[in-house]
């Protein structure tokens, strides 16, 4: 199992706040990744298809509006 997302070892992300869910991940299953959904998508896709299990987490933004 790995994870997988843009700015997932920032500080305050789910990964590295010891009171949320991803507390405990060893670094090296984190994969920080430039902003490029489409691509870090695709990794995902392709791990998950020869047999490893990715978490690929997406951020999106929403409007105030």
């Amino acid at each position: 199992m790995f994870i997988i997302g843009e700015d997932i070892a920032e500080a305050g992300h789910s990964v590295q706040d010891p009171g949320r869910a991803g507390a405990g991940v060893r670094h090296e299953r984190v994969i920080d990744t430039p902003i490029s959904e489409p691509g870090y998508a695709g990794i995902g896709v392709g791990a998950a298809m020869t047999g490893m299990r990715p978490v690929v987490d997406v951020m999106f933004g929403t409007s105030s509006r």
